[in-house]
């Protein structure tokens, strides 16, 4: 028994696509209306005109397309219409010909969406080469009593089967087991319209079932496996480090975290070991960064076979690395610290080169030496600087008690000494549009390249810059930094929005605003090109901080508040200030979406934002379910580890490049930019 013709026009009708049947001269004799629903033009004009189809094809599309559909008899292709908005559809359609020289029949589906995450993901994933490709549909309708109306769909492949072969078949007969949809029919044809994302077969599939009125049911099923796999291998990278496979500072940190809180309730105790290589850079220089990933992979191996079952190491970045060790307390600490230094005692051979390479390890104690993974890790890095001091390839363990004068008079030098040789550098980090997935603006963040302890992030000096008053130095050498390499994007015709934070210090201090204008001029950029940073505690500063904020907006410089929420907050200080942008902290997002409290925090300060005329950034988003929550919640813009770490400035160029070409070309489509700015 054939199909239906009325039940296969429902179908097709309430379908998220668009079919179509053309005659044996390719006159298009009938085109389902939701074709209006995406151009704007009625259905009518293109069954009146053989050639209107032509004209609604992308101009460097078309050659291609009526090309294939003249020499294929099946055309399967993606291109581009014009939208109902002016925006450019990317479509997927696919023509057979009707048996008997009737003709051809077709189906076009909206890929946008799956296009524009194609892009994304190949941006912001390139190293990791999982990039997620559109995958066949499976159409499936039954009339009330099961039997199979319509089976079509190139997915249907997976299955071992074509188009049609199980049409007048029951779905619920056992050779039709293969379909491995009977489960989800059953609910349709019990008058249940649901989504559902499972495994049938042996790929896992996102599915829509729709009850009709007259007992039957349609289903669609997309094959989303390759996704589904993607996001299992972001997720693992989201807390393993790439090269040596060992758990990442957040993996580590919370584990950390986990063991205190255990050690705490039980009065047990949990070490933490701070292994910092020594005379690995010269590995690097000599040898060459290939040459220094087999000695950090090497070094992992090592240190992984002196340790016990139940320790857990990772890798921290660039030649640091983290063993916590349960139930473990001082003098067991130190006797594995010593089993490792002896460990990498032995030489190693990379390359046919023969080297010694040896660490510097500090040791903290908790709950002792610090009640939270934050506090273990500083004390423990601690640690292992004062076994630096002493004469490297030894140990030291944190004590609470030593005098911290003489540390913070050799830090200030030191800091001295850094601006002195040009040793900081800025690594950026990307800011997109959760949107749209384009690349918004860069965040600007300092590094210290230490001679002695390699790259070092800011929280291990910038509090202490802040306490001297370093802090300003520091600041005018970012400033003048950031304006050089924007005026050098700039002139290369890349233009990001550049942002970065200004201390509580510098912006008490009033010429502070003319020394911006200044770096402005010198570097040739616009006011609107700089997005400073200022902490949610500003609200409380005096009011020469407040004036001097102030100065700032009327100077033309966008202002963004950081870490909102992590402070006392008053609502009509925040809507005095002339800020354009809204930080919410990443310790909101690190519990979301399971978290229902921090859930409604990011969602209030969403709102908050967007009702005072705010751009709102989530901070550390760094899952894929933290980026969909953050959208979700009103978001705008998201940056964290999931889009990309920050880099340093030839790979955020190269970021800047691919993510902005894009933009450039679909002139059409209106795009957002960080603060306001869109065009």
């Amino acid at each position: 028994m054939g199909p239906d013709p009325a039940m296969f026009r429902a179908l097709i009708e309430r379908c998220p696509l668009v079919s179509y049947v053309a005659d044996a001269d390719g006159a298009i004799t009938y085109i389902s209306p939701q074709i209006e629903a995406w151009t704007g033009q009625p259905a009518h004009l293109w069954t009146d005109d053989p050639t209107f189809w032509h004209t609604m094809i992308h101009p460097e599309d078309r050659g291609r397309v009526l090309n294939a559909d003249s020499v294929t008899e099946v055309l399967d292709i993606e291109y581009r219409m014009p939208g109902r908005d002016g925006a450019w559809l990317w479509v997927w359609e696919q023509e057979v010909a009707v048996p008997g020289g009737q003709g051809s029949q077709g189906v076009v589906m909206d890929i946008t969406a799956l296009h524009e995450a194609r892009e994304a993901l190949q941006v912001s994933q390139d190293r990791l080469g999982a990039i997620v490709n559109a995958a066949p549909v499976i159409l499936v309708a039954t009339d009330p009593e099961g039997t199979i109306t319509v089976s079509e769909g190139k997915g249907l492949e997976s299955f071992d089967l074509s188009p049609g072969q199980m049409v007048g078949q029951s779905i619920f007969d056992p050779h039709a087991d293969s379909v491995v949809l009977q489960p989800y029919a059953r609910r349709a044809l019990a008058g249940e319209s649901f989504e559902a994302h499972g495994q049938l077969g042996t790929g896992i599939y996102d599915c829509s079932f729709k009850a009709m009125e007259d007992g039957s049911m349609i289903g669609m099923a997309t094959d989303v496996t390759a996704r589904h796999r993607s996001e299992e291998r972001l997720a693992h990278l989201a807390f393993h480090d790439p090269l040596t496979g060992l758990p990442n500072r957040p993996a580590v940190e919370e584990q950390l975290g986990r063991d205190l809180a255990r050690a705490a309730r039980d009065g047990g105790t949990v070490s933490a070991l701070y292994i910092d290589l020594d005379h690995f850079k010269l590995v690097n220089d000599s040898l060459g960064h290939s040459a220094g990933d087999k000695v950090l992979i090497e070094v992992a191996r090592r240190i992984r076979a002196v340790s016990r079952a139940g320790d857990v190491l990772a890798r921290l970045g660039g030649d640091e690395f983290m063993l916590v060790c349960p139930g473990l307390g001082g003098a067991g600490a130190e006797v594995v610290a010593d089993k490792v230094l002896d460990a990498l005692d032995d030489s190693l051979v990379v390359d046919g080169e023969e080297f010694q390479i040896g660490a510097s390890i500090g040791i903290a104690v908790g709950p002792r030496d610090g009640a939270d993974a934050a506090d273990m890790l500083k004390h423990a890095d601690t640690a292992m600087y004062q076994a630096k001091r002493t004469g490297r390839d030894t140990h030291a363990a944190y004590c609470a008690d030593t005098d911290d004068n003489r540390a913070k008079l050799t830090l200030t030098a030191r800091l001295r000494h850094a601006l002195a040789e040009d040793e900081f550098v800025l690594h950026y980090q990307p800011v997109f549009d959760l949107g749209s997935g384009h690349l918004c603006g860069l965040e600007a963040l300092v590094r210290w390249q230490d001679p002695v302890a390699g790259l070092v992030p800011p929280d291990r000096f910038i509090s202490h810059a802040e306490e001297t008053g370093m802090i300003t130095r520091i600041g005018a050498w970012v400033l003048e930094a950031v304006c050089r390499q924007g005026a050098e994007w700039t002139a290369a015709g890349l233009m990001p929005r550049m942002t970065f934070n200004a201390s509580p210090r510098e912006l008490r201090d009033e010429s502070y605003v003319r020394r911006v204008a200044e770096a402005l001029a010198r570097h040739g950029l616009r006011p609107e090109q700089l997005l400073i940073e200022v902490r949610e505690s500003a609200m409380h500063e005096s009011d020469r901080t407040l004036e001097v904020i102030q100065r700032l907006h009327r100077l033309g410089v966008k202002l963004a508040l950081d870490d909102f929420g992590t402070d006392h907050s008053s609502l009509s200080r925040l809507r005095a200030l002339p800020v354009q942008v809204l930080k919410v902290d990443r310790s909101f997002l690190r519990d979301v979406p399971g978290d229902a409290a921090s859930g409604a925090i990011v969602r209030a300060i969403a709102t908050l934002g967007a009702g005072l005329g705010m751009d709102v950034v989530a901070e550390g988003v760094e899952t894929l379910e933290q980026l969909r929550f953050a959208a979700e919640a009103g978001c705008g813009f998201g940056q964290g580890y999931h889009f990309a770490r920050p880099l340093p400035a030839a790979e955020a160029q190269l970021l800047l490049t691919s993510s902005l070409a894009p933009q450039r070309r679909a002139a059409s489509a209106p795009a957002r930019s960080l603060a306001g700015l869109r065009r």
